[in-house]
Formats: C-alpha cells, sequence, structure tokens
C-alpha cells in the first residue's frame, strides 16, 4: 500500500476556470471584432467615394458627348481592392463613328495604390463602325472575345497612361474574312500630350509590339491582313489638347506637329521593315512622312502587290530592276535593301520608286479642314 502525505502539494498548476478563460480572451476576441467592423466601415466608405468619383467622371463625358451606357453598377474588390462592375456597358463617340459594347467591365484599384486602377473587359464584346462614305448604311460589325484585355491606368494627361495587354483576341465579322485575329499585344504609353510648348518638345510617347495579327478586309490593307509581328517606339512631337475633335488635331498639325518613330518593325506578307522616320498630316489631313528602312522580301512583295491588283505588273517589273540595283547581301545572303521609304500625297515610294497610293482616311472630314 502506497502512502501520501495528508497535506500533498502539486508542482503542476491547476487549470483555470472557465470563467477566467473568458475572462483572458474575451478582450482580444473583442478589438478583433471591433477592428473588422471598423475596417468594413471603412471600406464600404472608401469604395462608395470611388463609386461616386467615377460615375462622376461618366457624367462628365457625356456632358462632351460621348455615350456612355450600362445597365447597371455593383461594388467589388473586399477587402484589398475597391472596384466596380458594369454590366453591358455602351461607349459611343460623339460623332458616331464606332460603338462599342461588351458583357461587363470590371474597374479595381489596389485599396494602398491610388496611382494604378486596372480596366478589364470580360466576356462577349463587340465594335460598329460607321462607313465613312455613307454614315447611314450598315455598320461593318466585329463581335467575339479575349482570353486577357485589361488596362493598367496610371495619372498622366488626357491620353491613357499605363499598360494595355491583350491575349488571344477573337473578333467575327458579319461576312466571310472579314476576322480579327491578336493572339498577343503589349502597349505602354506615358506623359501628357497637351504638355508639350514647341513642336521639338515631346511630352507623349508609346511602346507597342503585337505579333500573329490578322486583320479584316475592310481595313483594304495591301500585303498587310496578315502581321507576324510589329514593334514601334514613337513619341509625338508638340501639344495636342484634348478637344474639341477633331479641331485639336487640325491646330496640332498647323503647329507643325508630327510622330517619330524611334524604332518601327514590321513582318507582314514575306515583307520585313526596320527602320526609323518621322510622320505627320499633310494640309488635306493625310498621312506624309519618311523614314529610313531596311527593307527584306520587297520582290515577293511586289509580287503580292501586282497578285492583288494593287499595282500593275510593268511596275513590279520596272521597280524590281531599280531595286535590285540599290540593294546588298547582308550577313545570312539575304539581299537587303537600305533606302529611304516616304508617303506624299498618299503615293508609298522606295527611293525614287513610286509604287502604289493609299486610300484616303477622313480624320479631317477628308479635306483637311474642321467645320
Amino acid at each position: 500500500m502506497q502512502m501520501r502525505p495528508v497535506n500533498e502539494v502539486s508542482w503542476l498548476p491547476s487549470p483555470p476556470s472557465r470563467s477566467r478563460r473568458l475572462r483572458w480572451i474575451a478582450p482580444p476576441v473583442l478589438l478583433l471584432l471591433s477592428l473588422s467592423a471598423g475596417y468594413i466601415a471603412w471600406w464600404l466608405y472608401a469604395a462608395s467615394e470611388f463609386r461616386e468619383r467615377t460615375l462622376a467622371w461618366i457624367e462628365d463625358r457625356r456632358a462632351d458627348g460621348w455615350r456612355m451606357d450600362y445597365t447597371d453598377v455593383t461594388r467589388r474588390g473586399f477587402p484589398l481592392k475597391l472596384g466596380l462592375r458594369f454590366n453591358k456597358p455602351v461607349v459611343a463617340a460623339p460623332d458616331a463613328a464606332w460603338r462599342w459594347s461588351a458583357s461587363r467591365v470590371l474597374l479595381s484599384m489596389p485599396l494602398f495604390d491610388a496611382e494604378s486602377v486596372r480596366l478589364a473587359i470580360k466576356g462577349d464584346q463587340a465594335v460598329d463602325f460607321a462607313s465613312a462614305s455613307a454614315p447611314s448604311a450598315k455598320r461593318p460589325r466585329y463581335s467575339g472575345r479575349a482570353e486577357k484585355f485589361a488596362f493598367d491606368l496610371v495619372p498622366g494627361g488626357w491620353m491613357p497612361n499605363g499598360r494595355l495587354s491583350i491575349r488571344e483576341l477573337a473578333m467575327q465579322g458579319e461576312g466571310p474574312g472579314e476576322s480579327l485575329t491578336l493572339p498577343r499585344l503589349d502597349l505602354v504609353s506615358r506623359g501628357d500630350p497637351a504638355a508639350a510648348t514647341d513642336p521639338t518638345i515631346s511630352s507623349y510617347a508609346v511602346q507597342l509590339t503585337a505579333g500573329g495579327m490578322r486583320l479584316p478586309e475592310y481595313l483594304t490593307l495591301p500585303l498587310c491582313r496578315e502581321i507576324p509581328h510589329l514593334a514601334l517606339d514613337a513619341q509625338l512631337l508638340g501639344g495636342l489638347d484634348a478637344g474639341p475633335w477633331p479641331e485639336a488635331l487640325a491646330k496640332w498639325r498647323d503647329d507643325g506637329g508630327a510622330v517619330e518613330a524611334t524604332r518601327l518593325v514590321l513582318a507582314c506578307g514575306g515583307l520585313t521593315i526596320d527602320g526609323e522616320g518621322t510622320f505627320a498630316l499633310d494640309r488635306a489631313g493625310q498621312p506624309i512622312g519618311a523614314m529610313t528602312a531596311r527593307i527584306r522580301g520587297y520582290e515577293a512583295a511586289l509580287d503580292g502587290l501586282t497578285a492583288d491588283k494593287v499595282i500593275p505588273a510593268h511596275t513590279a517589273a520596272t521597280a524590281k530592276i531599280l531595286l535590285r540595283a540599290m540593294a546588298r547581301s547582308g550577313s545570312e545572303g539575304v539581299p537587303t535593301l537600305t533606302a529611304p521609304l516616304s508617303v506624299q500625297d498618299r503615293t508609298v515610294s522606295v527611293g525614287s520608286v513610286a509604287l502604289f497610293k493609299l486610300g484616303a482616311v477622313h480624320w479631317l472630314n477628308g479635306d483637311g479642314k474642321t467645320r
């Protein structure tokens, strides 16, 4: 039989009673609940402010003549973002030249980074274009969707600043061959176009890369319906005001504004162009420009232009003879032509060889004047 002292004392502390445990746990739990409730209330206030500022901006655009509609808008993003979801948004230009619609748009901002706002398009989207020759005619329409279509905007000027990322965009027109596919596009822009005070000063620049692009026949671009690679580094020279349009564009042109491409790489139809140059608008509002270009595949391009009936066969044959005399074999043994490439009076020329004429653009009502 084991004997124990009557007054034996255990060295282990006795467990706290239930009431004592509650007294220990209750204060931190109450503090956590209070902080959570305060954060939720603060987020709801911040989300409401974000919503009101966004809707006020939309009203300002409507006052400028833009059509901006949606069926409803709801708050999103809790707990780390401020966000809005617009269902069935519709945006149309003041002159009704185009109209865009989508299933939904998400606008979001990191809660602790007010310098970045993301605009993401989700689901189906469609674009309608008015005919420049007959605005009342049936609009060309393209509809489809993208795996990713997001624009990360940052403050900087009246033109969007930030990064546009598009992945696997596929848009189908209403007729055969009327499709647009764009597997990859990245566009980075920065600056304020209106800030430049002199035509020699740049206050806005863009960097663009795209690959695997296929354009619709509606655009009627010679050779370049399929563009395996496109890269552009360019800056805007001179101040371009926000509006009204096209008066602002005409003023920019009249003040000597231009676009300087420090790098332009274009591959299409077996043709590769790599160069740099400067472009502007002439008195009729048509593009003009000159660049120093390194050109490969020009003979295949001339054959393609002949097959498409853009240039006659005798013009292509004469151009081949003249350009062969100017070309040199590169390191890979491929003939490379280094020559001035220009656009003047809507005519594209390589050196002194005039190749074909571009269709007219109507940025300034087709005659270079504003009304």
